[in-house]
């Protein structure tokens, strides 16, 4: 079982000293990374670093970034979020550890995706049905794992491009 020591430690973010969320970091004393490609496989689309080695992903409206012996989480409300947010994770990552046999490990990176690669995928109609303004503001969202192909409803309808771009995401 992973995390059965840690420290968790919730502030305010050091670039917005006057936020009114807070972000958490979690330290233990467990080493990750070899289960980090697991993780990534998981929690696909993130961005993997394995030199680093590093995996952040988006999730809920939130931004984890999980090293080998540490867990940033934010934005939060506070820190019985920040507790209740880590809990849910420490499960996750319990889980994962356990079924690893179970799981193809991944290496493929979301910064593999390049935000004009995805545009030229796009139908350029600005239509606004994915909740952007234009099809490049998608795309960049796309790019960054705040959205998916299927966020599209008029990629839905052009199953080539729909599957190139799919094939993209590893």
């Amino acid at each position: 079982m992973l995390f059965q020591k840690y420290k968790l430690t919730v502030s305010t973010p050091e670039c917005l000293p006057s936020s009114v969320a807070v972000v958490a970091q979690v330290d233990f004393d467990d080493d990750l990374t070899q289960l980090l490609p697991y993780l990534n496989a998981e929690f696909a689309p993130c961005i993997y670093e394995p030199n680093i080695p590093f995996l952040r992903f988006r999730k809920s409206g939130k931004t984890f970034a999980i090293y080998p012996d540490k867990i940033l989480i934010n934005p939060l409300r506070d820190e019985d979020e920040a507790q209740e947010v880590f809990e849910w994770i420490r499960q996750f990552v319990n889980d994962v550890a356990e079924r690893k046999q179970e799981i193809r490990p991944s290496t493929w990176s979301l910064s593999s995706l390049k935000p004009l690669d995805i545009f030229r995928l796009l139908p350029r109609t600005n239509c606004g049905l994915c909740k952007k303004q234009t099809c490049m503001a998608f795309a960049a969202a796309v790019a960054t794992g705040e959205a998916g192909p299927d966020d599209c409803p008029p990629l839905r309808d052009d199953p080539q491009k729909r599957a190139e771009l799919l094939k993209r995401f590893g």
